[in-house]
């Protein structure tokens, strides 16, 4: 976790968000298709 913390920084600066690594795989999923729609 504390990787997808530092991680979730740079993608914050990217646009997008470390939840697809934070959330499990099942979640993980969801979460990567709503960023990439988002963005």
């Amino acid at each position: 976790m504390r990787k997808a913390c530092s991680v979730s920084k740079i993608d914050v600066r990217s646009g997008q968000f470390s939840f697809t690594k934070k959330t499990p795989s099942r979640s993980g999923r969801e979460v990567y298709e709503h960023q990439v729609s988002r963005r």
